[in-house]
């Protein structure tokens, strides 16, 4: 587990939170919440319907900086928002051996992410933690009525495809 702080500013940190909560009904509305280990209607459970990093504020702030980090790597980035008595259960994102890792924005003084063999891990905001995709993680309900804002992220190694191969070749 590797922790970057101050991967985003803490001006940024406040810029992202406040996109986040304007545009979380919005992400919402696009489809169902799938993901059965958070709360009912939660915005994590559109991880797959919604890559925050092509948000025309949140992504060209964040993008670079995990392009930089993770070359030649697909990066998928959803929101998570939890409000007072809201968490997650204990996940895993994948068994390949893959990254994967949460970008905390804003919350409670005290909030903690919880990792497998490792324990509770205070939360700063701007700070970026990337781990193994199967590293069993989690985060405890939220017992404030400030909303606990984070970011999570999966990499996939990136695979040039034949079609875009015909692509790239045809723009040339």
């Amino acid at each position: 587990m590797t922790d970057i702080e101050n991967f985003v500013s803490e001006t940024e940190a406040t810029l992202i939170r406040d996109c986040i909560l304007r545009d979380e009904a919005k992400i919402k509305a696009l489809g169902p919440d799938i993901y059965p280990g958070t709360s009912e209607d939660s915005l994590s459970g559109r991880w797959t319907i919604y890559n925050w990093l092509t948000h025309e504020t949140i992504g060209p702030i964040i993008k670079p900086r995990l392009t930089k980090l993770f070359p030649n790597k697909w990066i998928n980035m959803w929101a998570n928002v939890f409000r007072y008595n809201e968490g997650i259960k204990a996940h895993w994102h994948d068994l390949e051996e893959r990254v994967s890792g949460n970008l905390y924005i804003a919350g409670p003084e005290k909030s903690t992410t919880c990792y497998m063999g490792i324990g509770h891990v205070p939360n700063k905001a701007g700070c970026l933690t990337y781990f193994p995709s199967n590293l069993v993680h989690w985060v405890v309900p939220n017992l404030s009525d400030t909303p606990r804002v984070s970011m999570a992220f999966d990499t996939i190694e990136y695979q040039q495809s034949h079609v875009h191969l015909q692509l790239k070749t045809q723009d040339d």
